[in-house]
């Protein structure tokens, strides 16, 4: 059964009852979406029968007696406002405690459906109903926060039931400010008060449905929120010895799979593959670990993480992806907290290692055991190395050809002196080319490496 909240207000006028509890007025419903994600249309209420036994029910017990009744109703296009009171009895007595104290504060209504509209993607973005002498409603589904179900279009109203879960939050907001107003007893400061609480009211509830916007449409997308945590931890970083803090203190302290608040357990990396959240080996950057029970940042995790996503997005600084514009937006974050200097993070990261302001990870590192001039002296080393070794070659390949030369010249004065067939003259020359080479290979095996 589809409900919708109603607000209350004490109303100051007793004559409109006929007993000695107070009156109250409310919403019985609305155009808003209830938590069922129906819409039901006030103008298409039938209430004919209701006014010949306007019950209150207790929270829709069709097997009780009544805990109140309507002393009016009024059905307008976007609502349906009444006026009610409680029985003089002791539990309509407990409800109009529970309401004037604000326990409670929603209604619900029971209703037989008459002729709906279901929603679906071919059903058009603007509906209109005409309901004759009553007027016409148009409902622009694109209003609404999340998609329709379904449209009751023409209904038959029962009952009306006070409940302690709300369902229509028009309604409920309304409750709040008219609760606002009964703090107030001078008609002129209602007045006012009413006023300036109704664009409070309007901003809440364009919130609200903001809001409701937002989860309806939400997505596991695999990157883990900026977050600041104000502790942090130097020394050896062990990234199986942080994953393994992170589950157990993401856990009952086990940290079985079974036991695993995985929403907690991800806020220790940058980012996770939302096919496989049961898997650790799907959580990437870790750079947090525990220490004594309290989330702290690992400072040499911290490093490690940003230097892997620098050298893995290096190439294409121009079109970073999502994950990776949030790891990096999540990693800086924490940097900044630390109080250190982010230096712009594009191809040039490395360049400007050397500058007397830069503290990036990066450059700390160059810092540190392998400082810059230690890595400098190792390039001029490697180049020497090279350097000598290209002469080494270049000399040995102009010995090599200087004895080719002086082979081939011995070769042609031999055979000249032997001069002789075509078969004796292959054959010295086989023999003596067999000679020259060999004596360069010798001359090969003897040269330094």
């Amino acid at each position: 059964m589809p409900q919708a909240v109603c607000k209350v207000t004490k109303d100051k006028s007793p004559e409109k009852g006929s007993g000695s509890m107070p009156t109250w007025r409310a919403i019985a419903n609305s155009l808003a979406m209830d938590r069922d994600d129906d819409v039901v249309l006030p103008l298409g209420a039938d209430i004919t029968n209701f006014n010949k036994n306007p019950v209150m029910l207790q929270i829709h017990n069709y097997y009780q007696v009544p805990v109140g009744k309507v002393l009016n109703i009024e059905v307008k296009e976007t609502e349906i406002l009444f006026d009610f009171e409680f029985t003089d009895t002791d539990l309509g007595k407990e409800y109009n405690e529970l309401y004037e104290k604000g326990y409670m504060s929603a209604f619900s209504i029971g209703f037989v459906p008459k002729e709906r509209v279901r929603i679906d993607d071919q059903t058009p973005r603007m509906l209109s109903f005409d309901f004759g002498d009553k007027g016409k409603t148009t409902l622009d589904l694109d209003k609404y926060p999340k998609s329709l179900y379904q449209v009751f279009s023409k209904w038959e109203l029962l009952e009306i039931s006070p409940v302690p879960v709300p369902s229509n939050p028009e309604a409920l907001l309304q409750r709040s400010l008219d609760g606002m107003v009964r703090k107030f007893h001078d008609p002129a400061k209602q007045s006012m008060v009413k006023g300036i609480a109704a664009g409070f009211m309007n901003q809440a509830l364009a919130n609200l449905k903001s809001v409701m916007a937002d989860m309806e449409g939400f997505t596991l997308t695999g990157w883990v929120p900026k977050h600041s945590v104000s502790n942090t931890i130097k020394g050896e970083y062990n990234r199986d010895d942080c994953v393994a803090k992170l589950a157990r203190w993401a856990s009952d302290g086990s940290g079985t799979k079974d036991k695993m608040d995985w929403s907690k357990f991800s806020i220790g990396f940058t980012s996770f593959d939302p096919d496989s959240v049961d898997k650790y080996s799907s959580y990437e950057l870790c750079h947090h670990t525990i220490e004594d029970g309290q989330l702290v940042v690992h400072d040499e995790g911290l490093k490690q993480a940003i230097r892997s996503l620098w050298e893995s997005c290096r190439d294409h600084f121009d079109k970073l992806s999502d994950i990776e514009t949030s790891s990096l937006a999540h990693l800086k974050q924490h940097w900044l907290d630390l109080g250190r200097d982010f230096s712009e993070f594009n191809k040039d990261f490395y360049i400007t290692l050397d500058r007397e302001d830069m503290t990036n990870p990066i450059g700390d590192q160059f810092r540190d055991s392998d400082g810059i001039k230690e890595l400098q002296d190792r390039l001029s080393k490697l180049e020497a190395r090279v350097a000598d070794d290209n002469e080494a070659v270049r000399v040995r390949m102009s010995i090599m050809q200087e004895v080719i030369i002086e082979k081939i010249e011995e070769s042609g004065s031999k055979i000249d002196k032997n001069a002789g067939s075509q078969q004796d003259d292959d054959k010295d020359l086989e023999q003596v080319t067999d000679g020259w080479m060999s004596d360069l290979t010798k001359f090969v095996d003897k040269q330094p490496s």
